[in-house]
């Protein structure tokens, strides 16, 4: 069966993975035709992929685009320094997006997807580049056309200025944003602010939301890591934000404490598994989060409410006045920590 190159990507695609979500199918589906869908279920019947319900889909730290560390300059840098084409081999362009942990940050935006020898760039990221690149060569932004240069493509200054031009804010961010708002942990997390009511709900408003419409499980696998995160001098410093919060007010397990810090250093040099069965036995997840919001400060992971955030406020998901609270000058407290979505956002 003769197969378009954008069904031939997400066919290989989940051949790799060996399921596909139903989710995913209509989706496609909906972007591309239901001719074209049909030959993808076609494609996949043949080549032995299940599918799956998307809730059996599990969320790692490796596949949540929340916990996304990528910055946008980074993305757009990357975007001008691959190739325009369907894959790539690895062994050319390791040194491009394995810098820090980006080959991983790609998957999770689901731009890129690889196997030992190649990595397959998505028709979203393949888009994406092709529209940057008839963007700088037009002539309408000052210096666009530079970009060819190889240091000005890994110039983070250069791009930044080129990214502030007004015609990127209505030409690229609209791309980058539709593509990330159709991501499963995204389009959860947007539909858990919605669900406060509040116009900029805090990160406990979230959690709670969240567990209401689709439960812990979900809640847990998308905003949560079992591995604390927060700043360990800011602790021994005595200047972490739950210090300067009147003792009355406090989170329950350091309410009228004194010195909180042992309860602190506690939470932090515990995994969440181990500290639940510690403190609450016999407790779920649920009912430790009712009673515990220590835990959502702890194990809401730096990438979620610091980068990940970012993210979604460069691209105009969140207000471009969001505040972010950063874990590692001990500033995070998930009562102040605001999401508002942006009023340009459908």
């Amino acid at each position: 069966m003769e197969k378009t190159p954008d069904i031939q990507y997400f066919t290989e695609k989940y051949l790799r993975r060996g399921v596909a979500t139903y989710t995913e199918i209509k989706e496609f589906g909906e972007g591309y035709g239901t001719e074209r869908g049909d030959l993808l279920v076609e494609a996949l019947n043949t080549a032995g992929v299940r599918l799956i319900d998307d809730k059996d889909i599990i969320c790692s730290p490796q596949t949540n685009v929340l916990m996304n560390d990528l910055r946008l300059v980074e993305l757009i840098s990357i975007a001008l320094q691959l190739p325009v084409a369907p894959k790539i081999r690895r062994k050319l362009y390791k040194d491009v997006v394995q810098q820090r942990t980006f080959d991983i940050d790609l998957r999770r935006l689901d731009y890129l997807d690889s196997d030992n020898e190649w990595y397959y760039c998505s028709p979203s990221f393949n888009h994406l580049q092709q529209a940057l690149r008839h963007l700088f060569d037009s002539g309408q932004i000052p210096f666009g056309k530079e970009w060819k240069n190889e240091k000005r493509r890994e110039s983070h200054e250069y791009l930044r200025g080129l990214m502030a031009h007004p015609l990127f804010a209505e030409r690229i961010l609209p791309q980058i944003r539709e593509h990330y708002l159709e991501l499963r942990e995204v389009r959860l997390l947007i539909g858990w602010i919605r669900a406060t009511g509040k116009d900029a709900p805090v990160m406990v408003d979230i959690v709670q939301a969240g567990l209401r419409q689709d439960g812990a499980d979900f809640v847990r696998r998308v905003l949560f890591s079992n591995q604390a995160s927060t700043a360990d001098s800011a602790l021994r410093n005595r200047q972490d934000v739950c210090f300067s919060c009147p003792p009355e007010r406090r989170c329950l397990p350091i309410q009228n404490v004194e010195d909180p810090y042992n309860v602190l250093a506690e939470y932090r040099y515990t995994d969440m598994d181990t500290l639940m069965v510690k403190r609450y036995p016999g407790l779920s997840f649920e009912r430790c989060i009712a009673c515990d919001m220590l835990i959502i400060k702890f194990f809401v992971p730096y990438s979620i409410v610091v980068t990940g955030k970012k993210f979604m406020t460069d691209i105009h998901c969140l207000r471009e006045s969001t505040t972010l609270l950063h874990k590692n000058t001990g500033r995070y407290c998930p009562y102040h920590d605001e999401w508002p979505i942006d009023s340009g956002l459908k």
